[in-house]
């Protein structure tokens, strides 16, 4: 008993002599991760934040990178809520956001409702491998599979409606009425995506126990979507509300690729003019200003739709 005792009271002092170096090694394993982090903050802040700030800060001055800047105050603020062209801009966005919003989410939500409702998992399998396929096409590959498609006379779009007996070609691009139009139009059906793949884990992880009760009780399809489905992915569609906000807010490629902002600036945005004015016209500052502009409607207007649809999510509950 004596020798256990003493054993024991050895073991003791050995633990705890070894308690001070276990605690080294995790404070050095924990510095090290640390340490590895550090090139991603840096990252972070030199492509990040440092533009950001650096945007907000010139916003003020009639900024020419190289050259002496001058402080003009709010000046640059004052053009641009005088500028039409950025006025105009603003309009077109607005209409992008709400197809992106009402469009491109209402679509890819019906076919994951449909993808679920199959019943064969085999079936099931191979039409959601189909529909996520494209989203591995990148996306200026998309854009310029559209600019081909919809290539005046020569298009596939325009073969097809002669073939249906429509007597003349549409200048898609090239008219005023029909630009922004066709720069909605990427990506028709809209249903592979960010949001058919959030639609699509939602409604598979809602237990069966629930469509089976609802089955049971007699309750009808719309039934069924109005007061479980729609409800039981609410916090997805919030998400989805904001990022197409923000993404068709920031949306400057098509435009870029296919039209440049015309024709007669009917596909000019925010994020276009205010590049224009940077690289194109070298108005530094004034392109900050609108730079900033941009970055508080954005940040306005994600914040109402988030309280929006969270309001909308309290009520379903």
């Amino acid at each position: 008993m004596k020798d256990s005792a003493e054993m024991s009271i050895t073991e003791a002092r050995m633990s705890q002599s070894s308690l001070p170096r276990v605690r080294n090694r995790k404070r050095l394993l924990l510095l090290t991760l640390y340490l590895l982090l550090v090139p991603s903050f840096g990252m972070l802040g030199v492509f990040g934040y440092y533009p950001a700030f650096s945007a907000l800060l010139h916003a003020f001055y009639d900024w020419h990178p190289g050259f002496r800047s001058t402080f003009v105050g709010l000046a640059n603020f004052e053009q641009a809520i005088h500028d039409p062209i950025f006025i105009r801009s603003f309009w077109h966005v607005f209409l992008m956001v709400l197809v992106g919003i009402t469009v491109g989410l209402a679509v890819p939500f019906v076919v994951a409702e449909l993808l679920v409702a199959v019943r064969n998992p085999r079936v099931q399998s191979v039409l959601k491998v189909a529909l996520i396929v494209p989203m591995a096409l990148p996306g200026i590959v998309t854009i310029l599979l559209w600019g081909a498609m919809l290539e005046p006379t020569q298009g596939v779009v325009d073969q097809f409606l002669k073939t249906l007996g429509l007597p003349h070609s549409f200048n898609w691009f090239g008219s005023p009425h029909l630009a922004l139009i066709s720069i909605m139009l990427i990506g028709f059906p809209w249903v592979a995506g960010l949001p058919f793949l959030l639609y699509l884990a939602a409604l598979q992880a809602i237990p069966s126990e629930i469509r089976e009760a609802a089955i049971i009780d007699g309750a009808s399809v719309v039934h069924r979507l109005t007061r479980i489905d729609i409800p039981l992915v609410m916090p997805q569609t919030r998400l989805l509300v904001v990022l197409s906000i923000i993404g068709q807010m920031q949306n400057l490629i098509p435009m870029l690729l296919l039209t440049q902002g015309g024709p007669d600036f009917a596909t000019m945005v925010p994020a276009g003019w205010a590049m224009d004015e940077a690289f194109t016209d070298g108005n530094w500052g004034y392109a900050s200003a609108l730079s900033v502009i941009l970055f508080i409607v954005m940040l306005v207007v994600s914040v109402i739709s988030w309280i929006l649809t969270s309001n909308r999510a309290k009520a379903y509950m």
